[in-house]
């Protein structure tokens, strides 16, 4: 009977430790770990006709020309404001996990799908502040604000972002 006793007594310790009855007040007992820090791809992403902002909690949105004025073409087309071009490609995303120097997520929505499709995507830090942004099938380099400044000649002619 006593070893029945200990058993129930022991049993009932774990349940209380597990449930997070003895944390100290005010911890969260239990509670998800952190979620993951985007800061090192936090930056103003682009190449040439696309822009990525991704903000420190993972958040992301692109625009992009799509080559298609809208005084000749349907939307989503770029239009004229003045003598400026206004991308008509949008599209929304967030980050959720990081593994080394890559971060996973999901492009949410899209109004060209052909350019930035909804789905998986993930983004992987370069050299000389550059990145690729994979988007299915499609992979893109994309530049940081830091590229023009430490990138080498050689890799600077190459022209990894476009024109």
């Amino acid at each position: 009977m006593r070893l029945r006793t200990l058993a129930l007594v022991a049993l009932s310790a774990l349940a209380w430790v597990a449930t997070g009855a003895c944390a100290p007040a005010g911890s969260q007992a239990g509670s998800p770990a952190s979620p993951p820090s985007f800061s090192r791809f936090a930056h103003h992403w682009q190449r040439h006709g696309l822009m990525v902002e991704i903000a420190t909690d993972g958040r992301l949105t692109a625009t992009w020309r799509t080559y298609r004025f809208c005084s000749a073409s349907p939307p989503p087309c770029d239009g004229m404001q003045g003598d400026v071009i206004t991308d008509g490609g949008r599209g929304t995303g967030a980050l959720r996990r990081v593994s080394g120097a890559t971060a996973t997520g999901e492009v949410t929505s899209t109004n060209d799908v052909s350019t930035w499709p909804q789905g998986p995507l993930s983004i992987t830090l370069g050299e000389y502040d550059t990145a690729r942004i994979q988007l299915g099938q499609q992979t893109l380099t994309v530049c940081g604000p830091a590229f023009a400044r430490t990138a080498p000649t050689a890799v600077l002619d190459q022209a990894p972002c476009g024109a």
